[in-house]
Formats: structure tokens, C-alpha cells, sequence
């Protein structure tokens, strides 16, 4: 995807350029404790399902789940006030 703004090209970055809605092993490296959740969201270039949410005190907890590219992977990340937290994948092979 390249878009052209007063003559200047500038492309999309990785998880923008594809329109996969999964989520890589390589984007799943990439994330860490402490990201916030906008920038997840970003890297893996989908913003998953919430399946868990919570809310006390002015503190928010939310687990979100992933596709994972690999046929019957799912990837999950816990988040606390919109920062990662931890992280898990089942990655599947055949």
C-alpha cells in the first residue's frame, strides 16, 4: 500500500501493508510487559476480541484473544490499565 502526499511515496508499515487478521509469530515476538494496548495493537495489525473485562477502583484489567496465522493458533494478552501485562500463544502444527 503506497500513498502519495505532495509528491512524496510513503508506504504502509508490515502490519498495515497486508490485510491479514492474524496475528504472526514474529509480531507476537515483538510485543512486551509494559506496551500499551493502542501499540499491540499496531504491531499485531489486529485488534482482537475482548473476552474478559473488569473495572474497580479506576483500575481496568482486559484480556484480549488473537487469531494466530498458524491453523488453529491463538494467541492471548492480559492487559491492566491498557498495559500489557502477559502474554501466551498455542501455536499449531498440522
Amino acid at each position: 500500500m503506497v500513498s502519495c502526499l505532495s509528491g512524496v511515496a510513503a508506504t504502509a508499515p508490515p502490519a498495515q501493508a497486508d490485510s491479514r487478521t492474524c496475528v504472526s509469530k514474529s509480531e507476537y515476538r515483538r510485543v512486551h510487559e509494559g506496551m500499551r494496548q493502542r501499540r499491540v495493537h499496531r504491531v499485531f495489525g489486529v485488534r482482537g476480541r475482548r473476552v474478559v473485562y473488569a473495572q474497580y477502583h479506576g483500575y481496568s484489567a482486559e484480556i484480549r484473544r488473537y487469531r494466530g496465522c498458524a491453523r488453529r493458533s491463538r494467541v492471548s494478552v492480559a492487559y491492566g490499565n491498557h498495559r500489557l501485562k502477559s502474554k501466551s500463544a498455542r501455536w499449531r502444527h498440522r
